[in-house]
């Protein structure tokens, strides 16, 4: 079959991971597989040497479908003749649904955040719902998400959870540092402002922890001088990206999510298949809680409240064989949704969608 993702680049992204890694285990698996993204950037992910990479190096708009991203996709397409487009985020989707007019193949679009929320402009939102009528198929991290597109969506659409790498290191068995960690994008959907206070009032009453917050993002400047403000700059380290991330949150305390909304975030899942203890707010679109059982293999806590965060903190500070137990239960997400599954789970609906 011959498939062509479509994304907008291929830089650091939980959405880019997924598709970096089902085009490869795609064409692994014997299919034509290609991948085109919008704009041309480093590249972060590797990719199986048997998928086609496009970069159409298109320039960013503010408006959403320039008519130069439109044309540019759609030669692409025609020149592909594929059996599938399959793409992924909202405004590439909606992108891509324009594009495809005209060629003959179905389309699938991949939800991977909170509709309700993203993307943030109300009237992108509107037109994602209108065109979205046009897709063929629809792939949700979450029933909430496919749920607020209503009867067309959960007819068309299914729910596929992300996939774990294959690489994951062995769990870690030692006694564990006094570190919290987290792996984000330095974004205000994050709410790292939230998770830095709780963590001030708590590094007041224990001193030898840390918090270490991997990524980057817009969000840099404003966190460090946060950090400054709440005279925690000490203890609150900026780590930016790391190619060893599970090397490195490996032996923590905790792994904190304090996302006010999110899809389903890989660092989440990854921390849980690597025997972390986890640490989350129970965001919509409601990824955590469908692996995340509270107190039982991690815990939940409201979106933006500071005070069960810190409450989160102590517990987890006061009972470190109990965050271990959890953590152990946690690591049962390995067969869950290990890679193999998810690409099977994929490539069962995309046979669906052509028919």
């Amino acid at each position: 079959m011959k498939i062509v993702f479509t994304i907008s680049q291929l830089g650091g992204g939980g959405a880019e991971r997924v598709v970096a890694l089902l085009s490869s285990k795609l064409s692994e698996l014997g299919h034509d597989v290609s991948l085109i993204t919008l704009y041309k950037q480093e590249i972060v992910y590797s990719l199986n040497p048997d998928v086609k990479l496009i970069e159409l190096n298109c320039k960013k708009s503010r408006v959403f479908g320039s008519i130069q991203q439109v044309n540019s996709l759609h030669k692409c397409y025609v020149s592909e003749n594929p059996d599938v487009i399959v793409s992924f985020l909202p405004v590439v989707n909606m992108t891509a649904i324009l594009a495809k007019k005209g060629v003959g193949c179905k389309i699938i679009v991949s939800e991977r955040n909170d509709p309700y929320q993203n993307p943030r402009k109300k009237v992108v939102r509107v037109m994602r719902d209108f065109l979205y009528h046009l897709s063929d198929g629809f792939v949700f991290q979450t029933m909430d998400a496919r749920d607020y597109f209503g009867k067309y969506a959960i007819e068309r659409g299914t729910v596929i959870a992300n996939p774990l790498t294959g690489t994951l290191p062995e769990p870690y068995k030692g006694i564990r540092k006094k570190k919290f960690v987290t792996a984000v994008r330095l974004d205000p959907q994050k709410n790292l402002e939230m998770l830095i206070d709780a963590f001030s009032r708590f590094e007041k009453l224990y001193p030898d922890y840390t918090l270490e917050i991997y990524g980057e993002g817009s969000q840099r400047s404003y966190l460090e001088n946060k950090c400054k403000e709440m005279n925690v700059e000490n203890k609150v380290v900026l780590k930016g990206f790391s190619k060893n991330l599970h090397e490195n949150i490996l032996d923590a305390s905790a792994f904190i999510m304090s996302s006010n909304y999110e899809g389903m975030s890989n660092s989440l899942l990854e921390a849980l298949a690597l025997g972390v203890p986890v640490i989350s707010t129970d965001h919509p679109i409601g990824g955590a809680r469908m692996f995340i059982k509270n107190g039982n293999n991690g815990i939940l806590t409201k979106v933006g409240d500071t005070d069960e965060m810190f409450n989160a903190l102590l517990f987890a500070a006061n009972n470190p064989e109990k965050m271990q137990a959890m953590a152990d239960e946690a690591i049962k997400i390995r067969q869950q949704i290990s890679v193999e599954k998810i690409v099977s789970q994929w490539m069962s609906y995309i046979e669906k969608v052509c028919g």
